[in-house]
């Protein structure tokens, strides 16, 4: 038996079963809310994150020093 026909059969035990059927259907709901979660990331948790980025540098034309919380 190759290790490719090996790999084969641990991966058809793991989705038999109550057990198999439960990890089959959680996969299959991460996968449906996968796009959602990356269009939260991209449009909404990095411009958050960038905004506090830039509340801590000296920033007017061109980029300045790290100020931390003392910008003005």
């Amino acid at each position: 038996m190759s290790s490719r026909q090996a790999s084969l059969e641990i991966g058809r035990a793991l989705f038999t079963g109550p057990r198999g059927r439960r990890l089959k259907e959680n996969l299959l709901a991460y996968l449906y809310i996968l796009p959602a979660t990356i269009v939260l990331a991209a449009f909404h948790f990095l411009p958050v994150g960038y905004a506090f980025y830039i509340s801590l540098h000296n920033w007017r034309i061109q980029r300045g020093a790290f100020i931390a919380l003392e910008n003005r």
